[in-house]
């Protein structure tokens, strides 16, 4: 009897011990495939956050670029997503704010190259329409002396390539004080000081523009002279008076300029000019920042074509010595 139960004490105590092999083997198995669960977690949480972080690192990496303009160097992200989520749509209106930009820089880079900076600054802002506004601005109109009778013998292609040049020097000396191009009048030049931007210094800064471009010119045709090129010569008119400064044309086709008749005094005075002269009116010479330092020479009143009325007009002869 004792045998028997000796035999089954055994044979349970075998099954108990299986049991636990059985048990450990479960523990160590679930233990693993814990871990793996989390190792294949982990790794599908770090693809998920690349894919989040990744293009928004990007993005801000670009956005540098974006503030100086370098639009080479602006990388747009590849979306790894496969549905339209909150992530593409960031890097898709990111993406179309770039290309608006950059069109909108090409469109700016033709209208500096059309009109002035001034004047594209305004044309880009969207809200441009017909009419205008009268403004007290300063003109100078400047034209080239006998360049018709000068340049009769010279090929199309020469007198554009001298035209060209001289016009860029000319326009130097008028955008660096200020003065913004209305139009170029073929071998001349119309400028504006005081539109579309006032300020009161336009007038002294018409005059110094038309001694810069008489310096300028005069340094250029030294050089021609030595190669036996043709001299060139500008005369120079200056006047201040109230006008309609605005877009003018029509709907679909607008220029910025100004109307009125002293615009026509300015071009007036302009062909009254000599070579190498700078003519002013009265209303110009009067404002203080001129008659502080400018010296001028009295020409005395002056007919004009198309005025009634005789102008007093002076003769820019240099800048006050103020010791």
């Amino acid at each position: 009897f004792f045998l028997q139960k000796d035999k089954e004490y055994r044979s349970f105590t075998k099954i108990q011990e299986d049991i636990q092999v059985i048990l450990r083997h479960l523990w160590i198995q679930r233990t693993l495939l814990g871990f793996c669960s989390l190792i294949v977690l982990w790794i599908v949480l770090l693809d998920l956050s690349k894919k989040i972080t990744e293009p928004i690192r990007m993005l801000s990496s670009s956005l540098r670029y974006v503030k100086y303009g370098e639009w080479d160097k602006i990388q747009i992200p590849k979306m790894r997503f496969s549905k339209n989520n909150e992530i593409r749509q960031l890097v898709s209106s990111f993406e179309d704010m770039v290309e608006g930009m950059k069109e909108k820089e090409k469109m700016s880079t033709v209208l500096n190259k059309v009109v002035s900076k001034e004047i594209a600054q305004e044309i880009l802002k969207g809200d441009v329409h017909l009419g205008g506004e009268e403004k007290e601005v300063t003109m100078l109109f400047a034209d080239i002396r006998g360049f018709t009778q000068l340049t009769q013998n010279m090929a199309p292609h020469d007198i554009i390539q001298l035209l060209n040049t001289c016009m860029t020097k000319l326009s130097q000396a008028i955008e660096e004080n200020k003065g913004v191009i209305d139009k170029y009048l073929g071998d001349g030049v119309m400028a504006l000081y005081g539109a579309p931007v006032a300020y009161k210094e336009s007038p002294l800064c018409a005059v110094i523009s038309a001694m810069q471009m008489i310096s300028i010119l005069n340094k250029w045709d030294e050089e021609r002279v030595k190669l036996g090129e043709i001299s060139l010569n500008i005369g120079v008119g200056i006047h201040t008076g109230t006008v309609c400064a605005g877009n003018m044309g029509a709907q679909n086709r607008l220029n910025y300029t100004v109307i009125g008749s002293h615009v026509n005094m300015a071009s007036r005075l302009c062909y009254a000019a000599g070579p190498g002269e700078i003519l002013i009116t009265e209303d110009t010479y009067l404002h203080p920042c001129v008659q502080e330092n400018i010296e001028v020479e009295d020409k005395g009143q002056m007919s004009f074509k198309g005025f009634d009325e005789k102008k007093q007009v002076y003769k820019v002869v240099g800048v006050k010595d103020k010791k």
